[in-house]
């Protein structure tokens, strides 16, 4: 039964439906269809679009596959071009990854390079390295990385991922005071860099240097975006323990003004809280707990697991309730 996909877009949907039925037989149609069909329709933006759509259930091998027919259609797509570092590595050897499409790419002038040209070929070359034959290509990868990550901040000099990436490829080969000056210049520099500022406000959180956490992370947190690109339970955790450090540290005695900022932060960070962090949730009702009895402040928090929560929850029910009704 002859078949009609007029977009790369619907492609991809139809794809996704049929790996939901199993139907691998309607699966290989529609890829010999895309294969086949040079009319089908799609902007180089679709042809990314229909790749992501594909490697979120774990389709690299079709993803790629699109891809490539959208390069021979867009041949000077870097976001194209990027895609297929990104998604090749996870089913085509890397060597040739390196050759037909990094090579490609790198001869495109930057000015038309978009941030995923960046960063994934930045990401695709700190992964080649570590397979580098010799000393000399893994200077040479090294050396690429480094340029690349300058032109990075060059070309992009607002977009914090840039800092992010160089601080990851930092971390891989150990040079952590290397890594951790990225984070910081970012800070330093950019106005909105809330994966930079979280996650240099850990670093200065685990070495014990809470009263410099407190306005990184704060940065971290003022950010208002509309999907928050950081984990903004924990970045109010780890505010609200700094704050609670430095109240002890300074041996100062506790009272109303000066523990509410601490409880804010610990509410604050259970309203946030993921699904998966009720460790965290744990943990933040312990330490309230704690400070409520050694300061004599109430943080009038209601924990979910708490039965004093439960038992006040019951007894507002039971005093809105008509007299009648209560027994």
């Amino acid at each position: 039964m002859a078949i009609y996909i007029p977009s790369i877009r619907i492609a991809a949907e139809l794809l996704v439906d049929s790996y939901q039925t199993n139907d691998y037989t309607r699966i290989k149609e529609i890829m010999d269809y895309v294969v086949n069909t040079p009319t089908i329709s799609g902007s180089a933006d679709e042809y990314h679009n229909a790749s992501v759509k594909l490697t979120r259930i774990d389709d690299y091998e079709n993803a790629v596959i699109i891809l490539e027919q959208g390069l021979k259609r867009f041949p000077r797509s870097t976001d194209i071009l990027a895609d297929l570092l990104l998604y090749g590595v996870k089913c085509r050897k890397i060597s040739s990854i390196s050759h037909f499409y990094y090579d490609n790419l790198a001869k495109i002038d930057k000015d038309f390079w978009t941030w995923r040209s960046f960063h994934f070929s930045i990401d695709f070359l700190m992964l080649y390295i570590q397979y580098a034959e010799t000393r000399e290509q893994r200077k040479a990868i090294d050396s690429e990385i480094v340029s690349l990550i300058t032109n990075y901040k060059k070309y992009k000099p607002r977009d914090e991922r840039a800092y992010m990436v160089e601080h990851d490829y930092y971390e891989l080969i150990h040079c952590e005071d290397k890594a951790i000056s990225a984070l910081k210049n970012a800070v330093e520099k950019l106005t909105v860099c809330p994966q930079c500022a979280l996650n240099y406000a850990d670093y200065l959180f685990e070495s014990g240097q809470y009263s410099a956490v407190i306005p990184i992370v704060e940065k971290a947190i003022n950010i208002r975006e509309d999907q928050p690109s950081i984990n903004l339970g924990y970045a109010y955790y780890i505010s609200a323990l700094s704050r609670e450090y430095v109240l002890r540290s300074d041996n100062t005695t506790f009272n109303y003004d000066n523990t509410k900022p601490v409880f804010d932060s610990y509410f604050s960070a259970l309203e946030y809280l993921d699904n998966d962090q009720s460790h965290l949730a744990k943990q933040i009702e312990k330490r309230v707990r704690i400070l409520e009895r050694e300061s004599g402040v109430e943080s009038k928090i209601e924990f979910k697991s708490s039965p004093n929560a439960s038992l006040s929850a019951l007894s507002n029910l039971l005093r809105n309730l008509p007299s009648s009704e209560r027994g």
